[in-house]
């Protein structure tokens, strides 16, 4: 039998004043979403899951959000976070949260990956806008003992 485990986060993508333009990482990571495949395999990672606040629904931050619903997600737990993580680095963003909620280990947890100050200075803030590649991860297990 299979246990339902929901996940639901939101990726912050903040905001970047530059010299040539205001937000040119907002376009990029829309580009970055619309690439996901609209199907795959297990456990998915697809494009329907995300969704962007419109501009009447932000004041500056561009906030990504996401969710989806899976049964027993805690076995493949490592192989989506590995997924994730691979979004995550063709993205412009400050920090990501994820939030599972587990019905066979009967137990919330949540997931935080936060830009490095290295990152921002070399991703974010030089010449030429770089997706993000090094960040502090803190939260729950990796993987679950299922």
């Amino acid at each position: 039998m299979s246990h339902e485990t929901i996940i639901y986060g939101m990726i912050d993508a903040g905001e970047l004043e530059r010299e040539d333009a205001l937000n040119p990482h907002y376009a990029l990571n829309e580009a970055a979403l619309a690439a996901l495949r609209d199907d795959d395999d297990d456990p998915a990672l697809v494009r329907g899951m995300f969704s962007i606040a419109p501009a009447q629904a932000r004041y500056s931050s561009q906030v990504i959000h996401f969710g989806a619903s899976y049964a027993s997600l805690e076995k493949n737990w490592d192989r989506w976070l590995e997924k994730f993580e691979a979004l995550l680095r063709k993205m412009y963003w400050f920090s990501a949260v994820v939030h599972l909620d587990s019905e066979l280990f009967e137990g919330d947890y949540r997931y935080e990956w936060m830009l490095t100050d290295e990152a921002f200075e070399s991703c974010l803030i030089g010449d030429t806008l770089q997706p993000v590649n090094e960040w502090e991860f803190t939260g729950g297990p990796r993987l679950f003992d299922t």
